[in-house]
């Protein structure tokens, strides 16, 4: 008997110090009387739950009204919906620190008191609830301090503290079985809130507790006002009978080196989960297993006294049906396919159930779905940390996280957008910076499924907790010990990797974010000595009391940028503007952070700012209150990179030219670290791949799910096979990654005046073999070219078929010249009229979608560049996301190219016409291409 409830609708809520939580004497009602079911919570608000505080506050008109500004609200964005992440809008907002911020333009701390919430929710029994003998609630996360009250009865003698315990409570004693029920939960926000000034993690007071640190601000997020206080995860309501299963573990078995196609040799699992006897008398009890769509079924009797919990476990040696025989196994993205399988653990009570006497039916029951694969780690002797999976050398490239929303407004539908645009730049890899949430297995679903490895880090940060000396936050050695509550944080700690460790997806776990030891006296460790010792103790290949299959490092980051010590790891950047060539330099080892700034669209900008902030006096918006509230970045290099086209006089043009200065960065990266494969580069991690909320840097696509000019490159990058130029020797070579080589290979690089005219054809054939990185020949420019030229490489195979392409732009100008490519400004004298066609297609995928083909092609003999499409619902909004083939592309003369374009269904409202892609570009007549259907 497993009777499921997730209580995520009917929530009420109101703040503490609010008429409606007051009684007539104006004295705060208590836990017990607000979870009677005879209660009325009138004048309460309806309460967004998963969520925030916060959230279901920005929905209360009266409540802005006396908190916000008059002319902050009367704004035209503001009238209707107060959109906190337009303009300011999140600083106008009460924050909840309890001093005053030292940074201009942010108001004064109101206090922990002022966001201290209650919630209420009535609620009535299923049939199958009814019959339970043990009815749970599980909350599976509360920030930051949280007093339970059902049916007018406290359920813990004490609060409780932690924004990343999984708490159960068998309220079935307190619960009314045929009639109305109450549950009233006090959330109190963060101990130490900090003061939210906007710089990384404010006075470091954050890191005091065991939560989230970027929501005290960060050089890339505004302090969030409410520290996202506020049942942030979900609620859910199960009936057991009982005896009852927990943390159930899958572990797989694959031996040898794997290739991803053909016949596999048997693989093996094993298998535990914990039995608990939440009863007062003794159980017998049968546990059974079963792995859908294959034979493997087993199980294994139990005898429980009163109270008892005990481990039960199947293996090979005693279960030899678990020997799975020629397995689909599980791969990285870009390596193979990520088939899952379920596994359906049940236990039965002998005799039946006590309250029902149902024998049949199970007294609890649970389905784990995992993947076949094995990961494992090495650093070998000159080399960074390598990964392994089934086998077989994983060159990791993939991007940092930080989480779909700063105000944890997530959802199942955006987590697998956000992992597909990553799985659609041939990403591998996402890391879970430690100064965001640990992430939810909605998170690792959409992982598992698409094939996104993930390191995990635990919730410390260098900033917050003391790796070095910073003026504005306490003395470091106050901050290394920070959390302050050690065993709280390995509370936490335990529930989150028993929750995580059964995902394909889940590569290995860090203690923290830059927090290596450097500056650290001998006898002290970072993390503290106890919390990584127990970490170590939890986690560790072969050795770990609670996951044995994966490493665990303690720090995302080295001491030094470059050399690595055992952990195999370093990071620390750079991160603003770079020369595409400069990277060569830097691309070594496994590198967990390295980026670049990034603005966005010219449309995402427009939906950031308020008009006057958008192309004040004719330039871009540097330096301005909404430019400098959303995080801008590196004016004077990047902004200089931007002009350097020519100076841009407006939006659409600047953020147009910002998309080439996107592309080429990125496209530097990943391809520096191509030429490096195996030679001293084993990853890549870009700091950061996305964002939570609306910003101007570190960003290959943006909040509003638009891709940037570098997700392009990055794709093409980062394809399993590619053909691109070394900048530094001049070398053309090819990047492949998959495990077949490449036989006789036609490499063949042209060069491109800027009138189109092609000059110098060279053609190689080689050979290039499986997992590496192959030089080739050495392009030397032409005399004749102009100024401003391009050379576009192609690479096919024997019989003609392309494998790969690229292009660049290059001038003869010093990288320091203001003008370096201003000279493409002359292709705009004669606009290019694209001949275009489309073919629409209906996908049967896991979520309905529409796929269009756009075919694209330059009639003329000059060069289209920087071609965009972009598909548009009715009002002239972008459709988001959308899934684009190819993006600012080149078309040389006579040249054309066919671009798939997705999206799903679900984006377009059912009432709306259909979207319409429009083609534009630097040099291209904006022409709409078609109306899909």
């Amino acid at each position: 008997m497993t009777a499921l409830t997730e209580l995520h609708t009917g929530w009420q809520s109101c703040l503490v110090h609010e008429a409606p939580a007051l009684d007539a004497a104006g004295d705060r009602l208590d836990g017990e009387t607000l979870s009677r079911p005879d209660f009325e919570p009138a004048g309460w608000r309806d309460a967004i739950v998963p969520g925030t505080v916060l959230t279901t506050l920005l929905t209360d008109r009266a409540w802005l009204e006396a908190h916000v500004a008059e002319d902050v609200l009367t704004h035209p964005r503001n009238q209707t919906e107060y959109d906190p992440y337009f303009d300011r809008n999140l600083a106008h907002l009460p924050d909840v620190g309890d001093r005053a911020r030292p940074r201009e333009g942010f108001r004064k701390g109101r206090g922990r008191d002022f966001y201290t919430c209650w919630y209420r929710l009535a609620f009535d029994l299923s049939d199958e609830q009814r019959a339970a003998d043990h009815l749970w609630l599980r909350l599976r996360g509360i920030n930051y301090v949280a007093t339970l009250f059902v049916n007018g009865h406290r359920l813990d003698d004490t609060p409780y503290r932690g924004m990343f315990l999984d708490r159960r409570f068998d309220i079935g004693p307190l619960a009314n079985a045929d009639g109305p029920n109450a549950l009233a939960v006090c959330v109190e926000p963060l101990d130490h809130p900090g003061i939210g000034n906007g710089i990384n993690g404010t006075d470091g007071e954050i890191a005091r507790d065991v939560s989230m640190q970027y929501i005290a601000g960060w050089d890339w997020v505004p302090p969030i006002p409410d520290r996202n206080t506020g049942i942030w995860d979900r609620v859910e309501l199960l009936g057991t009978g009982t005896l009852v299963l927990r943390d159930p573990q899958v572990i797989t078995h694959v031996s040898g080196e794997r290739r991803p196609n053909g016949p596999q040799s048997p693989a093996e699992l094993s298998v535990a989960v914990d039995v608990v006897n939440a009863g007062d008398h003794p159980a017998t009890g049968r546990v059974q297993g079963r792995v859908e769509g294959t034979t493997c079924a087993f199980e294994s009797e139990i005898n429980l006294a009163a109270g008892e919990t005990r481990r039960v476990t199947f293996d090979v040696a005693d279960f030899p049906q678990l020997r799975l025989e020629d397995p689909r196994l599980w791969w990285p993205h870009g390596y193979g396919e990520q088939p899952l399988y379920n596994l359906h653990l049940c236990v039965h009570v002998a005799g039946g159930n006590r309250r029902d006497g149902a024998v049949d039916a199970p007294s609890d029951e649970t389905t784990i779905r995992f993947g076949i694969r094995e990961i494992r780690s090495e650093v070998p002797a000159g080399m960074a940390r390598v990964f392994r999976v089934n086998g077989r050398r994983i060159f990791v490239r993939g991007g940092n996280w930080v989480g779909t929303d700063a105000l944890l407004r997530g959802s199942v539908t955006r987590y697998r957008q956000e992992v597909e645009l990553h799985r659609a730049m041939n990403l591998n890899m996402i890391r879970i910076w430690g100064g965001t949430i640990s992430e939810r297995p909605e998170f690792y679903d959409a992982c598992d499924e698409l094939g996104l490895l993930v390191m995990q880090d635990f919730w410390i940060t260098g900033d917050g907790n003391g790796a070095w000396e910073d003026p504005t936050k306490f003395p470091q050695s106050v901050r290394r010990r920070y959390p302050d509550d050690h065993e709280l944080f390995l509370a936490c700690a335990r529930d989150t990797i028993k929750m995580l460790r059964n995902h394909a997806s889940l590569c290995f776990w860090c203690g923290g974010n830059e927090i290596a030891p450097w500056g650290y006296a001998e006898n002290e460790t970072a993390p503290p000595t106890d919390l990584n010792g127990a970490l170590a103790e939890y986690i560790g290949e072969g050795t770990g009391t609670l996951d044995s299959t994966r490493v665990y490092v303690p720090s995302s980051a080295d001491a030094e940028y470059i050399d690595c010590d055992g952990d195999g790891l370093h990071g620390h950047g750079p991160y603003g503007y770079q020369e595409p060539e400069d990277y060569l330099e830097l691309a070594r080892g496994f590198t967990t952070e390295i980026g670049t700034a990034a603005v966005p669209v010219a449309e995402s900008l427009r939906r950031m700012f308020d008009a006057p902030d958008l192309f004040p006096e004719g330039q871009a918006g540097w330096g301005t209150a909404g430019w400098d509230f959303h995080n801008e970045q590196n004016a004077d290099t990047y902004g200089f990179a931007v002009n350097q086209y020519g100076k841009p006089t407006c939006l659409e043009d600047f953020a147009l030219q910002s998309q080439l200065v996107n592309a080429k960065s990125y496209q530097g990266i990943f391809e520096a670290w191509n030429t490096r494969l195996w030679d001293t580069c084993s990853g890549l991690l870009i700091w950061k791949s996305q964002n939570c909320w609306p910003n101007l840097r570190s960003q290959i696509y943006d909040w509003y799910l638009e891709p940037t000019g570098g997700y392009f490159s990055t794709r093409r990058a980062c394809s399993p096979i590619c053909v691109q130029l070394d900048l530094a020797t001049r070398r053309v070579g090819v990047c492949n990654t998959t495990s077949d080589p490449l036989e006789n290979v036609r490499i063949t690089a042209t060069w491109h005046d800027l009138s189109g005219t092609p000059h110098v054809d060279t053609e190689r054939v080689i050979t290039v073999g499986a997992d590496s990185y192959q030089p080739g020949f050495r392009v030397r420019r032409p005399a004749g070219l102009s100024t401003v030229h391009f050379l576009e490489l192609q690479l096919r195979g024997p019989d003609g078929e392309s494998l790969a392409d690229n292009v660049y732009w290059f001038s003869r100008k010093r990288t320091t010249s203001p003008h370096r490519y201003a000279d493409l400004q002359a292709l705009r004298e004669t606009p290019v009229t694209l001949e275009t066609t489309i073919e629409s297609q209906k996908l049967e995928t896991q979520v309905p979608r529409q796929r269009q083909l756009a075919r694209l092609r330059n009639p003329t003999e000059g060069i289209a560049f920087a071609i965009r499409l972009k598909l548009l619902h009715a009002d002239g909004t972008l459709v988001q996301p959308t899934f684009y083939g190819d993006n600012y592309i080149t078309l040389f003369g006579g040249q054309e190219q066919t671009i798939a374009v997705e999206y799903d269904a679900s984006s377009v409202d059912g009432n709306q016409s259909a979207p319409v892609l429009h083609v534009e570009g630097w040099n291209i007549d904006p022409t709409q291409v078609g109306s899909t259907t």
